[in-house]
């Protein structure tokens, strides 16, 4: 699946709800999702959390994700050191052997992936005014095309 939230509004959110979750061992779930609604709009200059979830009902080796986002969006560098603390909190890379940035999608892979569900999520920076086509995010095997997953397209709107 693929969601998009307003970045302030999920800071604030993700913070306060579920950043100690799995410091504090709790047994009750991240409540993120309860909290906020996903979105399919921004205006001009704002930024956007852009989440990805992949769930695997077993074991997986050499899965690649490519994740394509809209025309006129730019992806948040974590890797300059004038990115703040509060966007570089956002990115959870551990699971992921390689994350390449490219100027139409972001490039993941994985050599194992455990049977769980994982969360990746980067932030943008809406850049251009207009409605934009998505393409679905794909996901697939190397090894074993036949064995792949999408999310849906949609249409994303910069005002």
């Amino acid at each position: 699946t693929r969601e998009y939230f307003d970045y302030n509004t999920y800071y604030k959110n993700y913070f306060t709800d579920c950043f100690w979750f799995y410091r504090n061992y709790s047994n009750t779930n991240c409540n993120k999702i309860w909290n906020i609604d996903s979105i399919n709009s921004a205006n001009l200059w704002d930024f956007i959390v852009w989440e990805i979830t992949i769930t695997t009902p077993v074991n997986r080796k050499n899965i690649e994700i490519n994740d394509f986002i809209p025309a006129w969006t730019q992806i948040v560098n974590t890797n300059f050191d004038t990115t703040s603390s509060e966007v570089k909190a956002l990115w959870n890379t551990y699971y992921f052997d390689r994350i390449e940035q490219k100027h139409d999608r972001v490039y993941i892979y994985s050599s194992n992936l455990w049977a769980w569900t994982y969360t990746y999520r980067y932030v943008l920076k809406a850049t251009n005014k207009w409605n934009y086509w998505v393409k679905s995010a794909t996901s697939n095997l190397i090894d074993t095309p036949e064995v792949w997953g999408r999310t849906k397209w949609m249409i994303f709107e910069i005002k």
